[in-house]
């Protein structure tokens, strides 16, 4: 918005209840202004507005017009440090110096930020306060994660009156982009309300809210990470920032960001990329100890998909509860269970710091490090956890994953040869994974990531006489197939970004947040991504989601990928018929969905393709008189016994019928 310009709005005053309902009072009369663009060198020397306050000095500051902020005390005990980095969608922010007098944010209103680099992706961090709009997702709003329609929201453009928000701008506030080039483009920057907003969409949740009153009010309040795509090889020279308030003031919707960051995960040293090897996205945070974790290791085995000559870690404490210490990683190559082939190496971070701590929210990349990647050899990470936590992150049912833990209070055992420390009483190991995230190597050809987004495991818990929860899913088959193809197709990267939820919509207590909720962190991050299958939805179909909406779903996730470049190949519904959950009107509901999935083919950059899985592993019903006959999981007998048991997991012999049907030719970067 170039210039200012006045104009009165009818505005309501909005009263809560102890349940946190809100309602309509009265209505007053304000001015809102625009704002002349102005020009900062950083972000921090805009900063106009301090959000935090100390709980020992609450009147010192004033968030949102009524003398609200949030608690540094809080923001402290989530590891979030004054002047400290945390790292966020591959993104490493220094936090500002919360709680300071001179501030630590800006309220949005037209500022231009100078900024140069370059990357995949520029994130910003912050809250929205007065975000009682109406969130509507606008198609051309590609920043991540996509925010559902209907979640509270600050809004630009409104018209106030008649006790709600009216005629908002689609899809919220926007801002440009000025690259180095002399080029532009805009982005939207939708942020929801720090208290009314989606703590789903939250990095991280604090549980109070201070008051200038001195009281300090029980209350979820959230700061949150967007990212949006930039221009592929451009450098960034500056970020125009949405118009809304400049201050806060009651009842004005205003946009308060605490930080702006590039995100290239995909620069190695050296002229070197990295490509993503593997991945196991945190679902959720557990306890399946008796007691606290502490002073414990944690042993992962892990396959890589494709070789490579150094590596890095990632480790994650996305969706956590608590900060966590690590002062203790290494790496090494298995032998065999919990027993290395040589004494584990020491891994590094931050620049040669044994030891660190990861924030709620946050993640840490390890530094690089030389170290022969070979598919086939599980790469074996260890890592200590030195404070005390109740609940760990963790991935359950990982794929190319086995992870042994020591019993809690047995110490550092990161460099053990032997298996002795995590065999015994209070020792615990399966097919799981706890803060390690992800393994990416620098490959001879510099090859991009092919993300698998869904493991076709619907039902882990299913009481089957052939499931196996080791059996090699889509994402080992594909990097089997492509590393023995004859075609001439490099070996891509190829790891698995879905979750035991696996579904693309809605959250789930038990299973994790869904899919476009973490595309953000589980997915845009990955280095050199370029393609990703969707092999998800048939979670949602039998847990109640009919075809039209499973259908917008498809349609928003598709758009967002294709914003950031991203090629698709979408893969039909396999079977369901006689899984408890999979009735006569969800089965319609799949078919109905695949029909839709089939139609999406589009030759367009980036490209859609389909792979017709159901088709691969399906065979009518021949006891069924229904009319059409329906379609079961091929149950015959090896290599046609695609059934698992319970009529909708896949065998071993089931995933590779479905890698079998896919065109390689589809996986790489559109010429």
């Amino acid at each position: 918005m170039i210039g200012s310009y006045t104009e009165r709005f009818t505005v309501p005053v909005y009263a809560v209840d102890a349940a946190g309902n809100v309602s309509t009072q009265q209505q007053y009369q304000f001015t809102a202004l625009g704002h002349t663009g102005k020009t900062y060198t950083s972000l921090k020397d805009a900063f106009n507005n301090t959000a935090v306050t100390d709980n020992a000095s609450q009147a010192a500051a004033d968030a949102d017009g009524v003398g609200a902020t949030m608690s540094l005390q809080d923001l402290k005990a989530a590891g979030w440090q004054p002047g400290g980095k945390i790292t966020v969608d591959g993104a490493t922010f220094t936090l500002p110096n919360f709680a300071s007098a001179s501030g630590d944010n800006v309220m949005a209103a037209n500022q231009t930020i100078q900024m140069s680099g370059s990357g995949r992706a520029l994130v910003f961090l912050g809250f929205s306060t007065y975000g009682f709009i109406s969130s509507q997702h606008a198609e051309d709003d590609y920043s991540s994660p996509a925010i559902p329609d209907g979640t509270s929201v600050s809004g630009t453009e409104c018209t106030l009156g008649n006790g709600q928000y009216e005629d908002c701008r689609a899809g919220g506030p926007y801002g440009s982009l000025t690259y180095a080039d002399g080029s532009t483009s805009a982005y939207h920057l939708t942020v929801p309300d720090w208290v009314y907003g989606s703590n789903d969409l939250a990095v991280v949740t604090l549980p109070h809210r201070n008051h200038t009153n001195g009281t300090q009010e029980t209350r979820s309040t959230n700061i949150y990470a967007f990212a949006i795509p930039l221009k592929t090889g451009a450098t960034l020279s500056s970020v125009t920032l949405p118009d809304l308030s400049d201050a806060a003031r009651q009842y004005v919707p205003g946009l308060h960001l605490f930080g702006m960051a590039l995100c290239d995960t995909t620069t190695a040293p050296g002229n070197a990329k990295w490509t993503g090897a593997w991945n196991s996205p945190n679902e959720g945070a557990f306890n399946y100890e008796s007691t606290d974790y502490k002073n414990q290791t944690f042993r992962i085995t892990a396959n890589p998909s494709i070789a490579g000559s150094s590596a890095r870690i990632r480790l994650s404490n996305a969706l956590g509860r608590t900060p966590l210490t690590i002062d203790h990683t290494t790496i090494a190559t298995q032998s065999s269970e919990a027993a290395p082939t040589a004494t584990p190496s020491d891994l590094t971070f931050n620049g040669g710091s044994k030891t660190v701590t990861i924030p709620v929210g946050g993640e840490v990349y390890s530094d690089p490090t030389a170290y022969t990647a070979t598919p086939g050899k599980n790469i074996m990470i260890s890592l200590h956890l030195a404070n005390d936590v109740p609940y760990l992150v963790q991935h359950s049912w990982a794929g190319a994953a086995t992870q042994y833990v020591s019993a809690v209070g047995s110490g550092d055992h990161t460099t053990d040869t032997t298996t002795t420390a995590f065999t015994g009483t209070g020792t615990f190991w399966g097919w799981f994974t706890n803060i390690v995230t992800g393994i990416d190597v620098t490959a001879t050809g510099n090859q991009p990531t092919v993300a698998v987004l869904g493991d076709h495991l619907t039902d882990p818990f299913a009481d089957v006489a052939k499931a196996d929860l080791t059996t090699p899913r889509l994402s080992d088959d594909l990097a089997t197939a492509l590393r023995t193809n004859d075609q001439q197709i490099p070996d891509y990267g190829v790891v698995a970004s879905g979750i035991e939820n696996n579904r693309l919509a809605a959250a789930q207590a038990q299973g994790g947040p869904a899919l476009l909720t973490r595309l953000d962190r589980d997915v845009l991050a990955e280095p050199g991504i370029t393609t990703a299958i969707v092999d998800e939805g048939l979670k949602d179909i039998t847990a109640g989601t009919d075809d039209t909406d499973l259908e917008q779903t498809y349609g928003q996730l598709l758009a967002q990928l294709r914003g950031w470049g991203i090629k698709i190949v979408l893969t039909t519904l396999t079977p369901c018929q006689g899984y408890a959950s999979c009735t006569t009107g969800a089965d319609a509901n799949r078919t109905d969905t695949n029909t839709w999935i089939t139609d999406q083919v589009d030759f367009t950059t980036p490209t859609v393709t389909c792979l017709d899985a159901e088709a691969a592993v399906a065979v009518p019903d021949t006891t069924s008189q229904a009319d059409p006959t329906p379609l079961i999981l091929n149950a015959d007998t090896a290599p046609n016994d695609f059934d698992a048991g319970d009529h909708i997991n896949l065998t071993t012999d089931g995933y590779k019928a479905i890698t079998d049907t896919i065109d390689l030719t589809t996986l790489g970067p559109d010429n």
